[in-house]
């Protein structure tokens, strides 16, 4: 098993994988236990390339990852639009302070030092605490700042939250559809609404 490791650890898969030895069934392992060593290395560098090459299925059996669209490698470098599409991915938007697109190119160099699930896992930590009300990962991830009495960006949003945007688009307490003035059921639609 150590040598099976070996080899895939020298092949540069990752133990994420869903082929990494310790996963595979004594079968499988078996299997593998049984190749000289030149055919082993040649079995799992078969399954790096077909991952590198575009291969969904060994995508996952190398890295425990399906690429996205745009992405061509599992490290970086990694364009702008491999960026954006995990950033969407991950529920962030274009108009986010943070969105690749707005990056410096030492942002974008910093990107590149991570791979691609370590990349999912920092768009979704920014998202994350943007969702839990942190008004510097809202403005990063959403693009706007927090108005006053709302705490996220997704909601549900209070009725004080509510009354906030609607005096910031310069309607008056005297409309008809002032938050206060709403059905339980019209308040609630609006309670569930993102903040754009």
């Amino acid at each position: 098993m150590d040598c099976l490791i070996g080899v895939w650890k020298h092949v540069d898969c990752k133990d994420r994988g869903e082929e990494y030895p310790p996963k595979l069934s004594t079968a499988e392992a078996d299997t593998l236990k049984a190749l000289n060593l030149k055919m082993l290395i040649a079995n799992r560098q078969a399954v790096k390339t077909a991952a590198d090459g575009g291969d969904a299925t060994q995508q996952t059996n190398c890295y425990g990852v399906v690429f996205k669209e745009s992405c061509t490698s599992y490290t970086g470098p990694h364009s702008v639009q491999c960026l954006t599409g995990i950033w969407e991915s991950k529920g962030c938007l274009s108009e986010g302070t943070k969105a690749p697109v707005k990056l410096t190119d030492n942002e974008r160099d910093e990107l590149d030092l991570l791979n691609l699930k370590e990349l999912e896992i920092n768009f979704e930590t920014v998202r994350t605490d943007a969702d839990g009300g942190d008004a510097d990962k809202v403005l990063e991830c959403y693009g706007l700042v927090l108005p006053e009495n709302c705490n996220s960006y997704h909601g549900p949003h209070s009725i004080g939250c509510l009354v906030t945007i609607w005096e910031e688009v310069d309607c008056k307490i005297q409309g008809y559809r002032f938050p206060g003035n709403l059905t339980s059921a019209d308040a609630d639609a609006l309670k569930n609404m993102d903040l754009r």
